[in-house]
């Protein structure tokens, strides 16, 4: 049995102790129009907005 490392949620696939992040907790960051960068990461120093 494993463990989703985010909400605790169990399967009955996999070695026994080894955790994953399950299907509702694997959500990507969403991506700012006209930027391939994820929402949550900062422009760097010095680059222009």
């Amino acid at each position: 049995m494993i463990t989703c490392e985010k909400c605790a949620k169990k399967t009955g696939e996999g070695p026994v102790g080894e955790s994953w992040i399950c299907e509702d907790c694997k959500v990507e960051p969403p991506v700012r129009e006209g930027d391939n960068r994820p929402a949550g990461e900062d422009l760097a120093a010095g680059e222009p907005l």
